[in-house]
């Protein structure tokens, strides 16, 4: 009996070990408007809303949404956050994180500024908007 609960430990602290204490970014679904796709990419710790040309699959631009500071008294892994949801409403880019903030890319001015996350429920996504 103690073996098979030695065994049993040591399996669930090897998962731990090799696949880290948080689970890899979840797929967000990209939006597209005007021949251009909007898509997710980040580390966790620095998140950008890059923009690709539907024709020619080259990046146009990209720009930083959000940066998470890193608390050093607590493990690095646990702190990434992710962008979740991308929402195109209003000639802007809508980005909503793990967090639940939400943030509004100008996609004029390519720029990002946090604000309140009303109208970014997951039921009202929109995956593509051409």
């Amino acid at each position: 009996m103690k073996r098979c609960l030695v065994i049993l430990l040591f399996a669930l602290c090897s998962g731990a070990i090799l696949f880290g204490k948080r689970p890899p970014r979840k797929p967000v679904p990209p939006v597209t408007q005007n021949g251009v796709t909007y898509s997710a990419s980040g580390d966790g710790f620095e998140e950008f809303v890059i923009a690709t040309d539907e024709s020619s699959k080259s990046e146009v631009w990209r720009v930083s949404v959000y940066k998470v500071p890193v608390k050093p008294e607590l493990e690095v892994d646990v702190q990434a956050v992710f962008i979740k949801q991308l929402k195109l409403k209003d000639g802007a880019l809508f980005v909503k994180d793990e967090a639940g903030r939400c943030y509004r890319v100008d996609l004029k001015k390519r720029t990002a500024q946090g604000v309140r996350c009303s109208g970014m429920s997951e039921a009202s996504s929109s995956p593509s908007s051409k």
